[in-house]
């Protein structure tokens, strides 16, 4: 099964960034997905594409637009080319040259899409991208696993 991640970035998170990263590693370790789809946003989607690049499953980075990162730090800039030169396939879902709002929600139509299961690390927050997707996944009756971690 092809199993797409959407989840918040550190700040959504609280405290507990291990707690999350923890939750992600220990759904991949127990279900060994054929493969992942990560969002390549900050967060939990970065956690699923290092946790599966780490079992050896592949990853295909679900980029929104091709300038996606392009304004985050250098530092994680750097991490962001580094992780799709190790994904298996890079989808960029929108042709875009500049940055527009939706985009990040075209990601995640295209994410759930084209998975079998939404797995999700999700604070309650009822606005915002987790909550869209989430939104998203019911509308087409997607699978969804909500992973538990001590900040939620």
């Amino acid at each position: 099964m092809i199993v797409a991640f959407t989840g918040h970035r550190p700040k959504g998170l609280g405290d507990d960034l291990a707690g999350a990263w923890i939750a992600v590693k220990e759904f991949l370790v127990d279900s060994r997905p054929e493969a992942v789809i990560s969002g390549m946003a900050q967060g939990v989607d970065t956690f699923a594409f290092d946790v599966a690049v780490e079992l050896g499953i592949p990853v295909t980075a679900a980029v929104p637009w091709s300038g996606h990162g392009s304004t985050w730090p250098l530092e994680e800039q750097e991490a962001y080319v580094k992780r799709l030169e190790k994904a298996s396939r890079v989808h960029i879902v929108s042709s875009i040259e500049e940055y527009r709002p939706g985009v990040e929600q075209e990601r995640n139509v295209w994410m759930v899409d084209n998975s079998g299961l939404l797995v999700t690390i999700w604070n309650g927050t009822t606005r915002g991208g987790t909550w869209n997707c989430l939104q998203h996944a019911r509308r087409v009756k997607r699978e969804t696993k909500f992973l538990k971690w001590r900040g939620r």
